[in-house]
Order: C-alpha cells, then sequence, then structure tokens
C-alpha cells in the first residue's frame, strides 16, 4: 500500500512539476503524421504533500474551440503535400481577382489520383489539369480569388484522395476585398410602386481612400430611370451623392445594373444596382386562388376581388388559363373600380401539377394581370 502511495506521488509530481509544452499550431492540411497532441494549458503550483493525503487531481480543462479544418477521424489521413500549405491573397480590389498556385508532392510510394477539386465558395475557382501523382512527383494547383462584394470567412481548397477512405486534403484560403469606389447602398431597391408614379432615391459613390476623381455620367439601358448627381458637400471631389428617379410604364419585378463612369484609368465604371417592383393597375385579393377537386375530377370555381388602383372604371374583358384549359367566367360588380370574380373550370382537372395560373385582360392597362392558382387534387380513399 506503501508503494501504491508513493507511486501516486511520484506521477503527480511528474504531471505538475514540469512546464507545460507549447501549444500545438493548427493543423493545415491533411497528413500521414498523427493528430497532434491536446493543448496543455500552464498548470498551477505543486500543491503542498500531506501525510497520507491522496494524490490531487489536475483541475478540468476547457475544451478547445475547434478550428476551420477539422482534424480528420483516424484512417482517413493523406500522404499528399502542400507548398504552401495555406494561401493568403491579401487584398484584392473589388471586381478584379488574383491567382496563386499550390505544388501538390506525393512523397508516398505509390500513385495517388485526385477525384475531386473543390473550393468551398463561388468567389473561388480551383484548378489541377493534371490529377495523377506519380510517387516522389509534383503537380500543380492553380486557385483564383475573385473579388466580389460579402464577407467571407473560412474559405478552403478540399482535395479528395483515392487513398485508403477517401481522404480530403483541405487548403485554407484569406482573403480581403479592398473596394477603391465604395458605393453606399450598393442596392437601391424601390420596393413597391405604380406605374407612371415617379419615385426618387439616392446613392452615394466615394473613393475609399478620400481621393477626389471625376464622375463623368451614369448610365442604364433602361429608358424608366433618370440620373442626376452632385459633389457632396465638403468632400473635395472624392464624393459624389446620385439621384435615381424611377417611372414605370410596366408591371413586374425589374431589376437594372447601372453603371456610374467616373475618369478614374482603371476603374472606370462602378455598378449601381436597382430593384422595383411595379404593381399592376389592378390587383386580385386574394392571390393566388385555391379550389378543391371533388372525386369526378371537377374543380370547384376559384374566387377573387379585383380592384384598379388608379382613378377609372374596373372592366374585365376576357379571362384565359395559361395551358389552354377551356373556362368559363363571371364578374360581380362591387363599386366602379372592382368587382368579384368567379373563375370555373370546365373540363377535368387532368393535369399532373396541380398548380397553374390564369390571365386576366382588363381596360385597365395593356397587359394582362397573373392571378396563380393552386387545385388541392382529391386522393381516393384506400380499400
Amino acid at each position: 500500500m506503501i508503494a501504491s502511495f508513493l507511486l501516486g506521488m511520484c506521477v503527480a509530481y511528474a504531471l505538475w512539476g514540469r512546464p507545460a509544452p507549447p501549444p500545438p499550431a493548427p493543423p493545415v492540411e491533411v497528413t500521414a503524421a498523427p493528430p497532434p497532441p491536446a493543448t496543455a494549458l500552464t498548470p498551477p503550483p505543486p500543491p503542498v504533500a500531506q501525510a497520507n493525503a491522496p494524490p490531487v487531481a489536475p483541475p478540468a480543462v476547457a475544451p478547445q474551440q475547434p478550428s476551420v479544418l477539422p482534424v480528420p477521424p483516424p484512417g482517413a489521413l493523406s500522404v499528399l503535400k502542400c507548398t504552401p500549405a495555406a494561401l493568403d491573397f491579401g487584398e484584392v480590389l473589388l471586381n478584379e481577382n488574383k491567382t496563386l498556385k499550390v505544388e501538390v508532392q506525393n512523397p508516398g510510394p505509390e500513385a495517388i489520383t485526385i477525384s475531386e477539386v473543390k473550393a468551398s465558395c463561388g468567389c473561388m475557382k480551383a484548378e489541377m489539369p493534371v490529377r495523377t501523382l506519380e510517387p516522389g512527383k509534383s503537380e500543380t494547383l492553380a486557385v483564383t480569388y475573385f473579388a466580389v462584394p460579402g464577407a467571407r470567412s473560412g474559405l478552403n481548397v478540399a482535395l479528395t484522395t483515392s487513398e485508403k477512405n477517401t481522404p480530403i486534403v483541405q487548403i485554407p484560403v484569406t482573403g480581403k476585398v479592398r473596394q477603391e469606389f465604395i458605393v453606399e447602398p450598393q442596392l437601391l431597391n424601390f420596393d413597391h410602386m405604380l406605374k407612371k408614379k415617379p419615385r426618387t432615391l439616392t446613392a452615394t459613390v466615394r473613393h475609399g481612400d478620400g481621393k477626389p476623381f471625376t464622375l463623368i455620367d451614369v448610365r442604364s439601358s433602361n429608358k424608366e430611370f433618370q440620373f442626376s448627381w452632385t459633389p457632396v458637400e465638403g468632400s473635395n471631389g472624392s464624393a459624389y451623392q446620385i439621384s435615381v428617379t424611377a417611372t414605370a410604364t410596366r408591371h413586374g419585378m425589374i431589376t437594372e445594373g447601372a453603371a456610374i463612369l467616373t475618369n478614374h484609368p482603371r476603374l472606370p465604371a462602378i455598378p449601381l444596382n436597382i430593384s422595383l417592383q411595379v404593381d399592376a393597375e389592378a390587383i386580385c385579393v386574394p392571390s393566388p386562388v385555391r379550389a378543391a377537386q371533388s372525386p369526378d375530377k371537377k374543380v370547384a370555381a376559384f374566387e377573387t376581388v379585383l380592384k384598379r388602383l388608379t382613378p377609372g372604371e374596373l372592366q374585365v374583358e376576357s379571362v384565359k388559363e395559361t395551358e389552354n384549359l377551356k373556362l368559363e367566367f363571371k364578374t360581380e360588380r362591387i363599386d366602379d373600380a372592382s368587382s368579384k370574380l368567379i373563375i370555373r373550370l370546365e373540363d377535368e382537372f387532368a393535369k399532373k401539377s396541380p398548380f397553374g395560373e390564369f390571365l386576366i385582360k382588363t381596360n385597365a392597362e395593356d397587359q394582362p394581370l397573373h392571378l396563380p392558382y393552386l387545385v388541392k387534387l382529391h386522393v381516393p380513399a384506400k380499400k
């Protein structure tokens, strides 16, 4: 028993009396080496030994946060070596791209084939023309980083190999998008608006380093947008406020990319995105409409209220189904600007899809109004 006690005290001294090893660097690629040892914390001073006292257990160590690249499970290790083991693109100007190369080496005794090369983000492209690595040979992996707007983290390129358990080699990627010109907001969203009812929103374009520049013009292929601009007061020509006036002539969703033209030698055109939803002059409430199918495959009537949003009387001229299903409709006048619309399909509903759309032509505008519908299909009871 005394021997057990002395042995326990020796173990406690070995654990507490020596300095803690430095924490290992986080793994950046999968290799054939065993996983690194767990990080040790700096131990407190060794406890004072007391007669007949059992060895003091070390305090619990808080679990470490998982790294971006998790340690692969046993049996899924690759012998491939990547140089460099991680890619840092540094700063890349917005809307430009940069390519870096990685040497992938096979130090093992057998040929290895890389079955898949995959980038973790659409902002990157990874290319490796030769994917079979003979023993002792190297091949080149080219990674291109596209500087597009938006913050990103945890990027990597993954190589799936033909080794046992198909291990994956991960190459961490870092990069920062530098905007020489900053547009705020990047998207001018007009949201919902009526036709022929103009609305104006503003955006500001400025040089990221505060350098003066000349705004030459703002152009768009859509004639429904008009642009004007003035220098921002106190900016010394390094910022401009742009006014965009939208006057829609058609309903529906409109997205547009305008170009801010400058005298910058490398970035003569800066994008300005515009979005708006133009409501029709007549609307349906509810939309979409729903109806149930009976056991004889007939569909009950669809009902909605049609309202005109602009001055004038509303008249329904025609109603069609987009797949030319036969139908009949009638209207019940509520007031001059609104009517209840009842649509009934004449034939059995034989479509496989329960979805569809009606096109309603009114006197309010040239374009037909789109009214989606949904049929609740009859499902025969199981015998």
